[in-house]
């Protein structure tokens, strides 16, 4: 039986879950930003695209919806496996919240792609662009900071919820302080960077 915490759970997790899927959107499309050459073996396929992507913006909107969306589908697979097995326990011991959060949270990364195409899109599905309009999911306008000057910044694809609190935290900057300790160097620097001597 549905109770009214059971609902109340599965709705503050649909947010919950976009805002999870934004902020690990934004860390896996800075990493294929900025690590990586586009022939390393096995990651070289995964990053490949996002070096492509900067230099022509709208190569990926070229390509059909599988092909557009597969890597992102097939990452997010494991994860909505997991919440399929992880709701109904989860309800059960009375935190619905958790597996419904990592539901919504693995199909918002599935259609990450899709979802960071149609911000590209001047014509959209009408239903896309009202929740582009509502701030659900990202809009053109929200993510043209990205693609202003050297690819820095705003970084998250589905909705831009977390690019406020990671770019005023400097968060990636010292993210690759970090691993340039670790020994992790920077391979995609763009010109303007180059330029400034930044990373």
């Amino acid at each position: 039986m549905v109770t009214a915490f059971d609902a109340l759970s599965v709705a503050l997790a649909l947010p919950a879950g976009l805002a999870v899927a934004d902020l690990v959107s934004a860390i896996a499309h800075w990493f294929g930003d900025t690590y990586f050459a586009a022939d390393a073996p096995l990651l070289g396929p995964i990053v490949g695209p996002f070096r492509l992507h900067h230099a022509d913006p709208d190569a990926f909107r070229r390509h059909g919806v599988f092909e557009r969306n597969r890597n992102n589908v097939l990452a997010a697979l494991p994860l909505l496996v997991f919440a399929a097995w992880l709701a109904p326990w989860a309800s059960a011991a009375g935190h619905p919240f958790w597996g419904a959060t990592l539901a919504v949270a693995s199909i918002a990364l599935a259609g990450a792609t899709q979802i960071h195409a149609w911000a590209h899109d001047d014509d959209v599905p009408r239903l896309v662009g009202r929740l582009q309009r509502c701030g659900i999911l990202l809009s053109r306008e929200r993510h043209a900071r990205h693609h202003r000057n050297a690819h820095d910044r705003a970084y998250a694809i589905v909705n831009g919820w977390a690019n406020a609190a990671l770019d005023c935290t400097a968060f990636f900057r010292r993210a690759e302080t970090v691993a340039a300790r670790l020994g992790l160097r920077p391979v995609n620097l763009e010109p303007a960077q180059r330029a400034r001597g930044e990373r």
